[in-house]
Protein backbone atom coordinates (compact mmCIF):
# COMPACT_ATOMS: atom_id res chain seq x y z
CA UNK A 1 0.00 0.00 0.00
CA UNK A 2 1.29 3.61 -0.73
CA UNK A 3 0.13 6.80 -0.13
CA UNK A 4 0.68 10.76 0.90
CA UNK A 5 2.39 9.20 4.33
CA UNK A 6 4.53 6.84 2.73
CA UNK A 7 4.79 2.77 2.21
CA UNK A 8 3.13 -0.13 3.85
CA UNK A 9 3.90 -3.68 3.38
CA UNK A 10 2.20 -6.31 5.39
CA UNK A 11 2.89 -10.38 4.75
CA UNK A 12 0.96 -13.05 6.50
CA UNK A 13 1.66 -16.70 6.48
CA UNK A 14 0.61 -19.59 8.31
CA UNK A 15 1.29 -23.58 7.56
CA UNK A 16 -0.27 -26.37 9.49
CA UNK A 17 -0.52 -29.91 9.25
CA UNK A 18 -1.37 -31.87 12.11
CA UNK A 19 0.34 -30.82 15.29
CA UNK A 20 2.96 -29.09 13.01
CA UNK A 21 2.64 -25.43 12.35
CA UNK A 22 4.78 -22.31 10.82
CA UNK A 23 3.75 -18.92 11.22
CA UNK A 24 5.12 -16.15 9.60
CA UNK A 25 4.44 -12.20 9.59
CA UNK A 26 6.70 -9.26 8.10
CA UNK A 27 5.18 -6.05 8.65
CA UNK A 28 7.44 -3.04 6.60
CA UNK A 29 6.70 0.80 6.88
CA UNK A 30 8.80 3.48 4.88
CA UNK A 31 7.92 7.09 5.58
CA UNK A 32 10.04 10.74 5.23
CA UNK A 33 10.94 10.39 9.16
CA UNK A 34 11.24 7.06 9.32
CA UNK A 35 11.43 3.14 8.09
CA UNK A 36 10.63 0.10 10.30
CA UNK A 37 10.49 -3.53 9.39
CA UNK A 38 9.83 -5.98 11.62
CA UNK A 39 9.01 -9.94 11.26
CA UNK A 40 7.96 -12.72 13.55
CA UNK A 41 8.67 -16.68 12.58
CA UNK A 42 7.21 -18.91 15.19
CA UNK A 43 7.10 -23.23 14.56
CA UNK A 44 6.32 -25.86 16.40
CA UNK A 45 7.87 -29.15 14.11
CA UNK A 46 7.86 -32.23 15.60
CA UNK A 47 7.75 -31.06 19.08
CA UNK A 48 10.59 -28.57 18.13
CA UNK A 49 9.91 -25.05 18.99
CA UNK A 50 11.16 -22.33 17.55
CA UNK A 51 10.48 -17.96 17.52
CA UNK A 52 12.62 -15.74 15.74
CA UNK A 53 11.70 -11.56 16.22
CA UNK A 54 13.49 -9.16 14.38
CA UNK A 55 12.91 -5.97 14.31
CA UNK A 56 14.63 -2.65 12.28
CA UNK A 57 13.65 1.00 12.75
CA UNK A 58 15.71 3.92 11.15
CA UNK A 59 15.12 7.87 11.98
CA UNK A 60 16.21 11.05 12.96
CA UNK A 61 17.29 9.32 16.30
CA UNK A 62 19.21 6.98 14.30
CA UNK A 63 19.16 3.41 14.10
CA UNK A 64 17.93 0.86 16.38
CA UNK A 65 18.09 -3.22 15.39
CA UNK A 66 17.08 -6.16 17.42
CA UNK A 67 17.14 -10.27 16.94
CA UNK A 68 15.62 -12.29 19.36
CA UNK A 69 15.87 -16.13 18.84
CA UNK A 70 14.08 -18.99 20.93
CA UNK A 71 13.82 -22.59 20.32
CA UNK A 72 13.31 -25.77 22.64
CA UNK A 73 13.33 -29.71 22.56
CA UNK A 74 12.82 -31.48 25.46
CA UNK A 75 14.74 -30.24 28.02
CA UNK A 76 17.09 -28.80 25.40
CA UNK A 77 16.07 -24.86 25.09
CA UNK A 78 18.41 -21.77 23.24
CA UNK A 79 17.98 -17.68 23.93
CA UNK A 80 20.00 -15.67 21.83
CA UNK A 81 19.37 -12.13 21.29
CA UNK A 82 20.91 -9.15 19.62
CA UNK A 83 20.27 -5.40 20.48
CA UNK A 84 22.13 -2.56 17.96
CA UNK A 85 21.49 1.00 18.85
CA UNK A 86 22.98 3.71 16.84
CA UNK A 87 22.07 7.48 17.88
CA UNK A 88 24.03 10.69 17.27
CA UNK A 89 27.47 9.62 17.70
CA UNK A 90 26.74 6.71 20.35
CA UNK A 91 26.80 3.02 19.48
CA UNK A 92 25.80 0.70 21.63
CA UNK A 93 25.81 -2.79 21.45
CA UNK A 94 24.19 -6.36 23.59
CA UNK A 95 24.45 -10.06 22.80
CA UNK A 96 23.23 -12.46 25.02
CA UNK A 97 22.68 -16.84 24.99
CA UNK A 98 21.34 -19.23 26.79
CA UNK A 99 22.39 -22.30 25.89
CA UNK A 100 21.23 -25.61 27.89
CA UNK A 101 21.20 -29.33 26.69
CA UNK A 102 20.19 -30.30 30.59
CA UNK A 103 19.99 -28.44 33.90
CA UNK A 104 23.83 -29.82 34.28
CA UNK A 105 24.97 -28.93 30.69
CA UNK A 106 25.06 -25.68 29.84
CA UNK A 107 26.66 -22.45 28.02
CA UNK A 108 25.66 -18.57 28.61
CA UNK A 109 27.20 -15.72 27.45
CA UNK A 110 26.54 -11.93 27.91
CA UNK A 111 28.64 -9.32 25.71
CA UNK A 112 28.01 -5.55 24.94
CA UNK A 113 29.87 -2.78 24.33
CA UNK A 114 29.76 1.26 23.96
CA UNK A 115 31.04 3.76 22.11
CA UNK A 116 30.89 7.55 22.21
CA UNK A 117 33.34 9.59 21.10
CA UNK A 118 36.54 9.45 22.41
CA UNK A 119 34.87 6.29 24.84
CA UNK A 120 35.04 2.36 24.70
CA UNK A 121 33.40 0.17 26.67
CA UNK A 122 33.09 -3.54 26.47
CA UNK A 123 31.82 -6.03 29.11
CA UNK A 124 31.78 -10.16 28.71
CA UNK A 125 30.73 -12.64 30.55
CA UNK A 126 30.81 -16.35 29.79
CA UNK A 127 30.09 -19.32 31.65
CA UNK A 128 29.91 -22.75 30.65
CA UNK A 129 28.89 -25.97 32.74
CA UNK A 130 28.87 -29.60 31.60
CA UNK A 131 28.61 -31.85 34.61
CA UNK A 132 30.70 -31.30 37.11
CA UNK A 133 33.00 -29.40 35.06
CA UNK A 134 32.16 -25.70 35.22
CA UNK A 135 34.24 -22.27 33.80
CA UNK A 136 33.58 -19.25 34.38
CA UNK A 137 35.14 -15.76 32.27
CA UNK A 138 34.58 -12.28 33.12
CA UNK A 139 36.31 -9.53 31.51
CA UNK A 140 35.76 -5.79 31.07
CA UNK A 141 37.70 -3.05 28.40
CA UNK A 142 37.77 0.71 28.94
CA UNK A 143 39.53 2.53 26.02
CA UNK A 144 40.28 6.68 26.26
CA UNK A 145 42.80 8.80 24.66
CA UNK A 146 46.08 7.85 26.41
CA UNK A 147 44.12 5.46 28.96
CA UNK A 148 43.30 1.73 28.95
CA UNK A 149 41.89 -0.91 31.15
CA UNK A 150 41.48 -4.21 31.10
CA UNK A 151 40.76 -6.55 33.82
CA UNK A 152 38.98 -9.70 34.72
CA UNK A 153 38.82 -13.51 35.64
CA UNK A 154 38.51 -16.66 35.14
CA UNK A 155 37.59 -19.64 37.58
CA UNK A 156 37.57 -23.14 36.26
CA UNK A 157 36.51 -26.09 38.85
CA UNK A 158 35.75 -29.64 38.56
CA UNK A 159 33.85 -31.20 41.35
CA UNK A 160 35.93 -29.53 44.19
CA UNK A 161 38.92 -28.82 42.89
CA UNK A 162 39.20 -25.28 41.79
CA UNK A 163 41.50 -22.80 40.06
CA UNK A 164 41.05 -19.48 39.71
CA UNK A 165 43.22 -16.55 38.05
CA UNK A 166 42.98 -12.39 38.17
CA UNK A 167 44.06 -10.29 35.58
CA UNK A 168 44.68 -6.66 35.52
CA UNK A 169 46.50 -3.98 32.54
CA UNK A 170 45.96 -0.30 33.09
CA UNK A 171 47.73 2.81 31.25
CA UNK A 172 47.41 6.11 32.30
CA UNK A 173 49.83 9.11 32.32
CA UNK A 174 52.34 7.84 30.37
CA UNK A 175 52.42 5.13 33.14
CA UNK A 176 51.55 0.84 32.61
CA UNK A 177 50.50 -1.07 35.17
CA UNK A 178 49.72 -5.01 34.82
CA UNK A 179 48.70 -7.31 37.60
CA UNK A 180 48.05 -10.86 37.61
CA UNK A 181 46.94 -13.67 40.13
CA UNK A 182 46.72 -17.75 40.14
Amino acid sequence: QIGTTGAHMVVNTLGRHGKNNVKFDLDGRAALTEITLGSVYQSSLWDVDGKNVFNLRVNKEGLKFSNGLVGSYKEMKLEHTHDLTFAGLSLTYASNLDNAISPDRFYKHHFDFQVQPFTLTANVNNNFKYGNADVVNVAQLQLEPLKVGFDGNVRGAYGSDEVRHTYAFKYADLTANFKTDT
